[in-house]
């Protein structure tokens, strides 16, 4: 009997509501939600919010927040007291900046900012050493600052469909990353420093402008898919000298003696891509094309260690 009371006056709050809870603009609506997540999780998203409500910046507890897919135009400093959360998702709004106190972010390990309208990152993200994910994509960047050298842990980067000429250079300093997409933007060259990046296992430079490839392309060992596609590349770089030594050569070098010429046979050797079906489809065939993007596409979206639903990445359908 006490359970259908309990049902009835359920059923009696839901008609009282007028609609769903687009806005959480109380704190007693908040303070529910969260609750229900157990205080460490809570995603806002599609909820067409323009401002995220003050009492959010309360949940001092909240290791991962989700605001992806509403209309926020920028983020108020209060930012900086959620100092324990590990993923914040913030994909898909209208932010034209970021506050300068992301910086005290300390524990942030997973960031995604993509499909929004930044035009520069604060210097202060630099502080969040702890970051192994970061997603920058479809923004209005032209650079990165340098502070971002710091960090080093970071293992997953996507900075594709932006306005960068120049591969920033504080990306030479993260020699953790095993993914790096730099897809659609206007890059002409890229530096012999790409060789620092020694754990890279994806490098994507489609769309852009590159002309030419740096030697130091031919020190990643690890790469297992090397996207070049619509660039401008007429040559490739010249073969590493070979060596007459007995010994083994080192890890980063390639010699006469292994392949006729290393950095061609890098390209068809050291990726990932597969051979395609010369008697159904060519390698400018569209349709293979998207095959590939959803590929490293998907690399991407499972970068963090933790489910997607929890992480507040959106559903893969």
């Amino acid at each position: 009997m006490g359970g259908r009371v309990c049902r009835e006056e359920v059923k009696e709050e839901k008609r009282r509501s007028p609609g769903r809870e687009d806005s959480l603009s109380s704190a007693d609506k908040i303070q529910r939600f969260s609750k229900q997540s157990g205080h460490n999780v809570l995603s806002l998203a599609r909820r067409g919010l323009k401002d995220a409500p003050g009492e959010l910046w309360e949940l001092q507890e909240l290791e991962k927040l989700n605001l992806s897919l509403n209309n926020l135009k920028a983020l108020p400093p209060q930012l900086g007291l959620l100092s324990n959360l590990l993923v914040l998702n913030l994909w898909g709004n209208q932010l034209s900046s970021l506050p300068a106190e992301i910086g005290q972010l300390r524990r942030l390990r997973v960031l995604f900012v993509y499909r929004n309208r930044l035009t520069e990152v604060p210097e202060e993200l630099g502080a969040c050493t702890q970051l192994e994910v970061l997603s920058l994509a479809n923004n209005q960047l032209s650079s990165l600052p340098a502070s971002l050298s710091n960090l080093t842990r970071l293992r997953k980067l996507n900075l594709s469909h932006n306005l960068m000429a120049h591969l920033p250079g504080c990306i030479y300093s993260m020699k953790a990353l095993v993914f790096l997409d730099l897809s659609c933007n206007r890059l002409e060259n890229v530096a012999e420093n790409i060789q620092a990046l020694l754990e890279l296992k994806i490098l994507i430079m489609e769309g852009n402008q590159l002309q030419s490839l740096p030697r130091g392309l031919c020190f990643l060992i690890r790469l297992e898919l090397l996207n070049l596609d619509f660039n401008h590349i007429r040559d490739l770089p010249e073969p590493l000298p070979s060596t007459n030594s007995p010994s083994e050569p080192h890890p980063g070098t390639w010699t006469l003696d292994r392949f006729k010429d290393p950095c061609k046979e890098s390209v068809a050797r050291e990726t990932a891509v597969p051979e395609p079906d010369r008697t159904s489809s060519s390698s400018n065939d569209p349709g293979s094309h998207r095959q590939d993007q959803n590929h490293t596409a998907a690399n991407f979206r499972d970068a963090p260690s933790v489910p997607p639903a929890e992480a507040g990445l959106p559903s893969p359908g």
